[in-house]
């Protein structure tokens, strides 16, 4: 049996939760929903229910109505899909440093300390959306492993392979 090579198995888990969290910003940019809205918001009954006579129409809403100290975020997430966007960047990000052999050779793809940083951004900005709790769980088990890979003092193989290589390093 082999040793356990944490900074991969994150990689591989990063890949995942990157691709989760563009899919879930993508359907968030058309189905617009704060997730945490249920926590100080009010229940207002739906569309075939009625309290004191009044039913569901454009001046009543229905279902959660959220509350008001939540209102920036209904503004950068419902209003306009600022948050959506971010996440898809980051994913788009996070899939680039990952994959794109380019980059392999650079610095950015050795620092643990830079994807434990974006991915727990990634995360952050992840759980605002109702679609993007998947990747932000995933981003949250990569930020895990790149931790306890950083703690063990592991090296991404790339580096090895190019040690006396003073301009390629």
């Amino acid at each position: 049996m082999g040793v356990f090579i944490w900074h991969q198995w994150a990689q591989i888990v990063g890949i995942f939760a990157s691709v989760c969290t563009i899919w879930g910003g993508l359907w968030g940019i058309f189905f617009r929903k704060f997730f945490w809205d249920f926590v100080n918001g009010t229940l207002m009954p739906g569309p075939n229910h009625a309290i004191n006579g009044r039913k569901c129409f454009d001046d009543n809403p229905c279902g959660i109505v959220p509350a008001k100290q939540d209102a920036i975020f209904i503004s950068l997430i419902v209003k306009a899909p600022v948050i959506q966007l971010f996440v898809i960047l980051f994913g788009i990000t996070h899939l680039a440093i990952e994959l794109l052999p380019v980059i392999r050779r650079m610095s950015i793809y050795r620092s643990f300390a830079l994807r434990i940083v974006t991915y727990s951004l990634q995360t952050f900005l992840s759980v605002l959306l109702y679609q993007g709790t998947s990747g932000a769980m995933y981003s949250f088990v990569a930020v895990i492993g790149f931790t306890v890979a950083q703690m063990k003092g592991e090296i991404v193989e790339e580096a090895k392979e190019q040690r006396g290589r003073g301009d390629k390093a």
